[in-house]
């Protein structure tokens, strides 16, 4: 990650975590993930969009955080001030990325604008930014379990 993007990581992610996450939560939560090969715990900002039924979706277009997802273990949200437990699901292939994108855009025609990767904030895209889009990121689908305990 380029270092603006962590010294901003180092205002967001606190300003997440606190009280005041409003000015943020709208748009941004806190993963918390263990790192496959060291098992260190990682906090940092994401853009999601509600999905409905209880899920949440995320992309990136560097995959650092999301590699770290693939196998499944279940991960922390904190999404509008409140703490989740989640399962995630990571789709890495263009063509299965392009389809999650494109049932995002059917069912909230805005939502794939807000995630921050590319796409027109305020129309529904075309199919054809939609499969650009997806030649580069990927799509990490979390199913909240529910508020965490922890």
């Amino acid at each position: 990650m380029p270092r603006t993007g962590r010294a901003a990581n180092r205002v967001v992610a606190p300003l997440l975590a606190s009280r005041a996450h409003h000015l943020l939560s709208f748009r941004l939560m806190l993963l918390r993930y263990a790192g496959r090969r060291t098992g260190r715990r990682y906090t940092i900002p994401v853009a999601y969009t509600w999905c409905g039924d209880g899920e949440v979706l995320a992309t990136s277009d560097r995959p650092v955080w999301a590699v770290n997802l693939v196998g499944g273990e279940p991960v922390r949200l904190r999404i509008r001030g409140r703490w989740y437990d989640a399962t995630p699901t990571v789709v890495t292939e263009p063509a299965a990325v392009a389809e999650e994108l494109t049932e995002l855009v059917r069912h909230r025609p805005r939502a794939a604008g807000a995630l921050r990767i590319g796409l027109p904030r305020f129309r529904s895209p075309t199919p054809e930014e939609l499969r650009r889009v997806a030649g580069r990121v990927l799509v990490a689908r979390f199913k909240l379990i529910g508020p965490s305990n922890r």
